[in-house]
């Protein structure tokens, strides 16, 4: 217990919390799983952007995956083709990494 303590005495609250949570379930032999999906790389390859090129544009990658989830649309409907991605006759700015 005093080196479970020292482990995550340096944790935030909530993480002291969760912590505590985890182990009191291990303890009590309970199965827990936590999965990691990393959708930005899945999302620029539905939107055929290039690799990487949303790991800076966060609040961008929040309103895709919302509007995502809020109507549901298909990912065989989708794609960013920038050679053709022209409002008015004027060129759309790309994300910062394909400037």
């Amino acid at each position: 217990p005093k080196e479970f303590r020292d482990a995550i005495s340096s944790l935030s609250c909530e993480q002291q919390q969760f912590a505590k949570a985890f182990r009191a379930m291990q303890l009590e032999s309970t199965l827990f799983g936590v999965l990691v999906v990393q959708t930005k790389p899945q999302l620029e390859k539905v939107l055929n952007l290039p690799y990487d090129c949303l790991s800076k544009e966060i609040k961008l990658t929040q309103d895709l995956m919302k509007l995502f989830i809020d109507y549901q649309v298909p990912s065989d409907l989708l794609a960013f083709n920038t050679a053709d991605a022209t409002v008015g006759g004027e060129p759309l700015a790309g994300t910062s990494a394909q400037r």
